[in-house]
């Protein structure tokens, strides 16, 4: 195990939460995380946050460093044999000795990735909270834990390893306990909030698409996320001819980076879009930029919760998005989203051309979402986790053991 410079402080302490963090799941648990981090009263959670065999991202350090957090590095060896095994659990004892933290708070994408990490903290008498933050049906080893009956029986021990199992959608909550991975008393729906007043004062359309370096004049179509399969893309674009026979003077812009940029190039290039289709690459500043869009496209294959739903709410953007559970339950009985099987471009296209062909329905659409999206303020969202972490440590003494 190695630690960074500023890990020689001295963290432990009876509000010291660890959280766990190991890369292996997406940028949106980053920005949970930092939206979670700015909301904390530092006399009720003291935050640390370890490394866990990741590829440090220099903007997530950055913003972790802004709001004050103590990072650790865990480094054991790569490989996956016994040695290795032992190795890591070494590592994993003197972390938890060193900084004992009153809880371990693990953020994840499911599947048995951290079985040692549960054991040890059980030994040391430290609970362990666990947020997933990716469906069931979406965790890697999911069929093999619908096939095999060891596998079952391992995620349920690490479920009873976890004093409380949080999801972001109500959903997952419900498959978790139906499958009988968690019991009920220990699971718990909280979603993610985002930081609303990053969308106060909001530049016009005409600065925002100043931004985005795109000429005044004209519809934008805009979707935002990494580019990978997940956040199918790739269903836009070939959406696009179809829109562009009824609204010509359109143009999509994705906002993001990944590794189906050139895939998506490729595929723009095959239609013949040209300029109607702009990769603009990652933007740190999206609440700026989201005013730019006549209409907001989001054509997931699947989701937890979505962030990028709650932006756009906030920003008060006329949204289209794939019928997903987790987008009704944001939703509610609001009128921000149109939802539809993005799965299918001809679907998809006449849903959005029907929406850029009616002003009056998108300036209501946003209205609904601007009005909806304050039950998901980042504020709500970290007392209420902080509530679990009360609950937690008022069956136990305050000082952690080890």
């Amino acid at each position: 195990m190695s630690l960074n410079a500023a890990s020689s402080k001295q963290v432990a302490g009876p509000n010291t939460v660890l959280y766990w963090y190991d890369g292996t799941t997406f940028a949106g648990i980053e920005t949970a995380l930092l939206t979670f981090f700015k909301y904390c009263d530092l006399t009720r959670v003291r935050p640390a946050l370890v490394w866990a065999s990741v590829v440090n991202d220099p903007r997530f350090v950055r913003d972790l460093k802004e709001c004050g957090v103590e990072t650790f590095q865990l480094n054991p060896a790569g490989g996956s044999g016994t040695l290795d095994r032992l190795h890591r659990l070494g590592a994993i004892v003197a972390l938890l000795r060193r900084v004992r933290p009153a809880l371990v708070h693990i953020h994840s994408s499911g599947a048995l990735t951290h079985g040692s990490l549960i054991a040890v903290a059980s030994v040391l008498g430290i609970p362990v909270v666990r947020t997933v933050h990716m469906p069931f049906s979406r965790w890697l080893m999911n069929a093999s834990v619908r096939r095999h009956a060891w596998q079952r029986v391992m995620h349920r021990l690490l479920g009873k390893g976890v004093a409380r199992a949080i999801t972001v959608s109500a959903v997952d909550s419900a498959e978790l306990i139906r499958i009988g991975l968690v019991a009920e008393a220990n699971c718990v729906s909280i979603p993610n909030g985002i930081i609303l007043e990053s969308f106060d004062n909001p530049p016009s359309q005409s600065e925002a698409k100043k931004l985005l370096g795109v000429e005044p004049a004209g519809l934008i179509i805009g979707a935002v996320g990494r580019l990978t399969p997940q956040k199918g893309f790739d269903r836009l674009v070939a959406a696009m001819p179809e829109i562009l026979r009824v609204h010509p003077d359109a143009t999509l812009l994705l906002l993001g980076t990944g590794a189906d940029e050139q895939a998506l190039r490729a595929q723009a290039n095959s239609l013949d879009l040209g300029e109607r289709v702009r990769l603009i690459g990652h933007r740190e500043d999206i609440p700026r930029c989201l005013p730019a869009f006549d209409v907001f496209v989001i054509p997931s294959v699947y989701e937890s919760q979505g962030i990028v739903l709650l932006e756009g709410m906030a920003a008060g953007i006329p949204i289209v998005a794939s019928d997903l559970d987790c987008f009704r339950e944001i939703l509610g009985d609001s009128e921000a989203a149109q939802l539809v099987d993005s799965a299918d471009p001809t679907a998809l296209a006449t849903m959005i051309s029907s929406l850029i062909s009616d002003p009056a329905l998108r300036k209501r659409m946003g209205q609904s979402g601007r009005q909806r999206i304050a039950a998901y303020a980042g504020r709500i969202n970290c007392e209420r986790v902080c509530a679990v972490y009360d609950q937690l440590l008022r069956r136990r003494p305050l000082a952690a053991g080890g």
